[in-house]
Order: C-alpha cells, then sequence, then structure tokens
C-alpha cells in the first residue's frame, strides 16, 4: 500500500495503516480517506466543511448542519380560495418543513367550509402532497354545509402511501364549488413532524 501523497494544501494525520484525517486549506474541508486495495487508490470516508458543519458521506447519505436530526412538531392553515364550477382552483401551500428540515410526516388535519352554501352546493377540497422526485399524491372531501370535517386516518394513508419510497416535501390544498357562483370559504389546517 503507498502512503497517501498530499498536495500542497493538505495537512495529513495517519491514523491508521490503512486510513488518515485530511485538512484542504484551500477549501477548509477535513476528510477521512481510506485505501482502497481493490481500486489501488485512496478513497473519501467523511468529509467535514470547517466552514459550515456541513458533514457528507459519499453514496446515499448526506446530513447538513446540526439540527437537521431532531424531530419537531409544525402546524399551520392556508385558505384558499373556492373556485366556482367551471373555474380552476388555485392550490395553496398549507405545509412545508422549515429550513433545519426537508420532510414532513403528516399526522392530522382538518378543514372548515364557511360562508353561506347555496342549496344543492357542495364544495370538493383536495389535500395535494408534493414528493421529493415533484411527483404529487392527493386525498379528497366533498362537503356539502358550513362545518368542520377532520380528515381521516385514510386520507392520511393515502398522502403518505401515495409517495411509497418517497418523502413529502410540502402540503397544499385547492377547494372547488359544482356551483357557477359560490360564496363559501375554505381553511384547511395541517399537523405534521418535520423531520
Amino acid at each position: 500500500m503507498p502512503a497517501y501523497s498530499p498536495s500542497s494544501t493538505e495537512g495529513v494525520l495517519q491514523l491508521t495503516d490503512l486510513c488518515v484525517l485530511v485538512f484542504d486549506t484551500s477549501t477548509n474541508k477535513w476528510t477521512i480517506k481510506w485505501y482502497d486495495s481493490t481500486s489501488a487508490s485512496w478513497v473519501d470516508v467523511l468529509t467535514i466543511d470547517g466552514s459550515t458543519g456541513d458533514c457528507s458521506i459519499p453514496g446515499n447519505l448526506s446530513v447538513s448542519g446540526q439540527s437537521k436530526t431532531k424531530d419537531v412538531n409544525i402546524a399551520n392553515s392556508a385558505s384558499p380560495t373556492v373556485a366556482a364550477s367551471g373555474g380552476t382552483p388555485t392550490e395553496v401551500t398549507v405545509v412545508q418543513p422549515d429550513s433545519n428540515h426537508n420532510q414532513i410526516i403528516p399526522i392530522a388535519g382538518k378543514i372548515t367550509i364557511g360562508g353561506t352554501l347555496a342549496t344543492g352546493e357542495d364544495i370538493t377540497v383536495t389535500i395535494i402532497a408534493h414528493y421529493n422526485d415533484g411527483t404529487t399524491g392527493t386525498t379528497s372531501k366533498t362537503i356539502s354545509s358550513a362545518t368542520t370535517v377532520n380528515l381521516d386516518l385514510g386520507d392520511i394513508y393515502n398522502l403518505i402511501a401515495g409517495g411509497s419510497g418517497k418523502y413529502i416535501t410540502a402540503i397544499g390544498a385547492e377547494a372547488q364549488s359544482n356551483k357557477t357562483t359560490t360564496s363559501a370559504t375554505c381553511t384547511v389546517e395541517i399537523a405534521a413532524i418535520q423531520r
């Protein structure tokens, strides 16, 4: 096994015969390298950015900052405008993770329909989960009076299971009436765990 040859900007501490700790003054990064006998080369195992504290491990694991490991509860509400029949509903974001987290796991939610509904008016509220790969999953409730309706476990399941193998990066909502004019209002509230 050849010894590790540092560049002119690197300082090296030999940890074992097969492992070194390298500090690169040009990038302010610490890197643990090990000697891979199969490829006959030194391979990065772990890199820590001395400026930000971000840590990366080659492959599929990357951890940024120090606060991303704790799950935190979050709850928020939004009020999508109820679109009339034939109109296009506009999605509003109800909840998304803060800057210290990258995903949310919904645990509860409720929809409040207010205003005055016409005779025979139905409001369909669609909850939209946005996944990390850009796809979406939905669950819907149709409500025919001014009331509050809770999302049930089946609704939460639809949002989570719709992205099997993915994670949710935001949850939005939109509302539509079956009447050509409406004075109904809608508020959607979602409680989630951000991670």
